[in-house]
């Protein structure tokens, strides 16, 4: 989508796969660079020209089907109880400290691999749930490129969308 709008522009880029954090504060400093996808929440709202709404944003926590010690947890018990394994410096990780959750429960994870090191963490143990669009979560079962392994606990957030943003000062 982001390749063909850019071209369609007649633009010359470069798309590069960074961390989470590093492409957010590019893209914050650095006139003329784009950043995709990105969630537009409060904080964020005034930092960047917001180009165009790609998808629609759903955020769930997950768990491994199997920890049926987790099942009939509620989202209270899971900000006392549980450790979640978040994407650092991603809007999803914002919005649970956001909601309560004491950031030393927070596993916080370099990560450029669209939050596939926060489901190992899950499925090493390390960690009881991780955080998701459902939506892509079934893509990726679908595809096979997941087993159907985890169970959708909460939805912790299902309104506005990911977006194609970039910095103030691009032309």
């Amino acid at each position: 989508i982001v390749s063909k709008l850019l071209e369609e522009a007649h633009l010359t880029f470069k798309i590069e796969l960074v961390p989470w954090k590093r492409a957010y504060n590019t893209a914050l400093d650095r006139p003329n660079t784009l950043i995709y996808t990105i969630a537009k929440t409060e904080s964020r709202k005034d930092k960047f020209h917001w180009i165009c709404k790609i998808s629609n944003r759903k955020l769930s926590m997950f768990r491994l089907r199997s920890r049926q010690d987790l099942a009939k947890m509620t989202i209270e018990e899971a900000k006392e109880k549980a450790k979640i394994a978040v994407i650092q410096g991603d809007a999803s990780t914002e919005k649970v400290i956001n909601m309560g959750f004491p950031v030393k429960n927070l596993t916080m994870i370099r990560d450029v691999t669209g939050g596939n090191l926060t489901i190992k963490h899950v499925l090493g143990g390390r960690s009881d749930f991780f955080l998701m669009n459902p939506y892509s979560m079934k893509h990726r079962i679908d595809s096979g490129e997941l087993p159907d392994l985890f169970k959708d606990q909460f939805v912790i957030h299902d309104d506005d969308g990911y977006y194609i943003a970039v910095n103030l000062g691009t032309e």
